[in-house]
């Protein structure tokens, strides 16, 4: 009796071996505990057993003693005080804090790394505005300087109308020639017959035939005078079609594009940034050194007949002359 009085007093009086002795007393089973408690059977058996790791918090742990305690009819409160002098509480509040502050630790680092990360983006943003600041008044002075290049140039007088100036002055220099050609023709028809007449006076008696075949002569020599002038006439006039001929050209712009047209006088007969839509014909004296920015911005026409762009390379500057040399 003794040895079994000490090794009672040995065992600690835990809340586990409170509530099971209550229960053994009670007649009910660890089954019938856990079904009355909505409990798992592996739960009511840990509490038992004190080992309360399974049980989340120590507010859980004391609402199941206290649940466990009114089932059996033993006392909550002294259960609840068992546990407390367990020390489990302080521990679990201790490794709870621990958690918090390792939390709180990389919350912290976590928020450095996004302070860091929204400083390169807002220095990569500053970066990209300041570049396109400086970028914009250098793109607008470069349209400025073409839109002044392209005012600048002198407009070409049409090459029809000097054409037309050489084709009017054609005739009064025909007149001209008609004219001075009247004039010399009666005085040379009047000397002959003054002189005729001289020799017959001093004569005293002309030939009649010698007069005759001279007045013929006088005028074969009228006849192939005017039509030495006629010959004239016409080869000035055919000269002046030769010598001035002038083409046309047509450009149908499908994208905005910069192109330079001169004509054989050296002069710039279309300049400058035409935009997409647009129909421009132009004339002048061939041949034409053509300059534009891309090909495949343009469609040419020259004397009517279309120009294949294709031959030239996409997207590169295409210099050429017109017409094409085969």
């Amino acid at each position: 009796m003794i040895t079994e009085q000490n090794e009672e007093t040995t065992i600690p009086f835990t809340p586990g071996r409170l509530l099971r002795e209550g229960r053994i007393e009670a007649g009910f089973s660890e089954q019938d505990v856990a079904d009355s408690l909505n409990l798992k059977l592996d739960i009511v058996r840990a509490i038992e057993s004190n080992d309360f790791t399974k049980i989340a918090a120590p507010t859980f742990a004391k609402g199941y003693l206290r649940a466990y305690s009114k089932l059996i009819g033993v006392d909550d409160a002294l259960a609840v005080e068992l546990y407390n002098q367990m020390g489990l509480d302080k521990a679990n509040q201790s490794a709870g804090m621990k958690s918090f502050s390792m939390r709180t630790k990389r919350e912290s680092n976590d928020s450095k790394l996004m302070l860091v990360s929204y400083i390169i983006i807002i220095i990569v943003i500053g970066m990209a505005v300041v570049w396109w600041w400086q970028q914009k008044p250098q793109a607008s002075n470069a349209l400025v300087e073409q839109d002044s290049l392209a005012q600048t140039q002198p407009v070409a007088s049409p090459p029809t109308n000097v054409e037309n100036l050489g084709l009017q002055e054609t005739p009064q220099v025909v007149t001209q020639i008609q004219e001075s050609d009247t004039l010399e023709k009666p005085n040379a028809v009047e000397a002959e017959p003054i002189t005729s007449e001289n020799e017959l006076e001093t004569n005293n008696e002309g030939d009649t035939e010698a007069v005759s075949k001279e007045e013929t002569s006088l005028v074969t020599q009228v006849q192939q005078k005017v039509e030495e002038v006629e010959e004239a006439e016409n080869n000035i006039v055919s000269t002046k079609l030769v010598d001035s001929p002038t083409s046309d050209i047509v450009m149908t712009f499908n994208q905005d594009c910069w192109i330079e047209i001169i004509d054989s006088q050296g002069e710039k007969i279309a300049y400058g940034v035409k935009t997409a839509g647009r129909v421009m014909p132009v004339s002048g004296f061939k041949p034409f050194k053509v300059t534009v920015c891309a090909p495949e911005k343009v469609a040419v026409e020259f004397e009517s007949q279309s120009i294949d762009m294709n031959k030239f390379k996409q997207g590169m500057v295409a210099r050429f002359e017109l017409p094409l040399e085969n």
